[in-house]
C-alpha cells in the first residue's frame, strides 16, 4: 500500500517540478503523476488553516549512509551551480549539513541559497546560523530560504539573531514558509526587520499555521516604530490570522514605517469584513475572492 502525500508533500514536488529558476542544477528529481487536491470554496473569515502535515524532521527516519550519500551528491553537483545554490529533498543530518554548508561558505560565487525539505529542523538551522555567523556567506547573499524543514521558534530566532548581528548587508529576501514558526519567530523576524541592518524587501512567512493574531500583533507593534525599513512585499497567507491581527497589521500599515510596503497577502487566513475595511479605510485596495484569497496593496499614486 502507498500511503497518501499531504499537502507539504505535494508542495515540495510542484516545487521541485516549478522551480523558480530554470538555471538551478537538480539535486533530486521530483516525484511524479501528483494529483492536486480540488480548490476548497471558502468565504473570508469561514475558512480554516490548512492542516499541518510533517515538515521535514518526522516521518521517514534518516540513516547515516543516505545523509552521507545526499552530502556527496551535493558536494559533487556544487560546483556547477555557480551562483544560485539550490538544495531539495536531500536529508542530512546536522554533521553533513554543516560540511555542505561550509563547502558552500568557501565558494565566492555564491549569492543564493535555497533549502528546501531537507528535514533539518531547529539543529540544522542552527547549523545554517552558526556558518553564517562565522563566514563571509552572511555578506554576500541575496536571498535565502529555508521553507519545509520543520523550523520553530527556537531555530528561527537563532537564525535572524545571526543575520542581524553580522549585518546581512546584501540580502534582499527571507523565505521561511511552509515550517513550524510561531510568536517567538514571528518577533525574531521583526527584531531583524527593525534594526535596520539587513535591507530585507521580501518577507514569505506563509503556511505556518501557529502564526496567528498575537504573533503578527506583537510584529506590528514592533514596527511601528522602526526606521530604515525597505520591505515592499511580506506573505503571510494559509496562518490562523483573523482580524484582530488584521486591525493591528492595518494600523502599521497606515503608519510611515510602513511606507516602503506595497503588498500583503492575507490569503486563506480568518479575515473577515471588519480586517478588510480597516484596509481600505486607510486607502488600500484590497482583493477577495469566494476561494479565501486576500490580497492588499497601495493604491497607485
Amino acid at each position: 500500500l502507498v500511503a497518501p502525500m499531504g499537502v507539504r508533500d505535494i508542495f515540495c514536488c510542484l516545487r521541485c517540478l516549478f522551480p523558480s529558476k530554470a538555471s538551478y542544477a537538480e539535486l533530486d528529481g521530483p516525484s511524479q503523476g501528483v494529483e492536486l487536491p480540488a480548490p476548497v470554496p471558502a468565504v473570508i473569515g469561514q475558512r480554516a488553516p490548512p492542516p499541518r502535515e510533517p515538515s521535514g524532521n518526522e516521518g521517514d527516519s534518516l540513516d547515516a549512509g543516505s545523509s552521507r550519500r545526499a552530502k556527496a551528491q551535493i558536494l559533487e553537483k556544487l560546483p556547477a551551480m555557480g551562483a544560485s545554490v539550490r538544495l531539495l529533498r536531500s536529508k542530512m543530518n546536522c554533521k553533513d549539513l554543516r560540511e555542505v554548508m561550509e563547502a558552500i561558505e568557501a565558494s565566492p560565487d555564491v549569492v543564493e541559497l535555497e533549502c528546501g525539505c531537507l528535514g533539518i529542523g531547529d539543529d540544522g538551522a542552527e547549523v545554517v546560523a552558526d556558518v553564517l555567523a562565522n563566514g563571509d556567506l552572511v555578506h554576500r547573499l541575496t536571498s535565502l530560504s529555508l521553507w519545509g524543514n520543520g523550523i520553530t521558534d527556537t531555530g528561527c530566532s537563532k537564525l535572524c539573531k545571526a543575520l542581524r548581528e553580522r549585518g546581512a548587508e546584501n540580502l534582499t529576501s527571507l523565505v521561511l514558509s511552509n515550517n513550524d514558526i510561531a510568536d517567538g519567530g514571528v518577533q525574531a523576524c521583526a527584531e531583524l526587520l527593525a534594526a535596520g541592518k539587513v535591507p530585507l524587501r521580501s518577507l514569505d512567512l506563509s503556511v505556518n499555521t501557529d502564526v496567528a493574531n498575537t504573533a503578527v500583533s506583537s510584529f506590528a507593534r514592533k514596527m511601528m516604530g522602526a526606521a530604515n525599513v525597505s520591505l515592499v512585499s511580506i506573505n503571510l497567507s494559509n496562518n490562523s490570522i483573523g482580524d484582530p491581527g488584521a486591525l493591528a497589521l492595518a494600523e502599521w500599515m497606515a503608519s510611515g514605517s510602513a511606507s516602503s510596503v506595497r503588498e500583503l497577502d492575507l490569503s486563506f487566513n480568518f479575515v473577515g469584513n471588519q480586517g478588510v475595511l480597516a484596509f481600505e479605510r486607510i486607502g488600500l485596495r484590497t482583493r477577495v475572492d469566494t476561494n479565501g484569497c486576500l490580497e492588499v496593496d497601495r493604491c497607485p499614486e
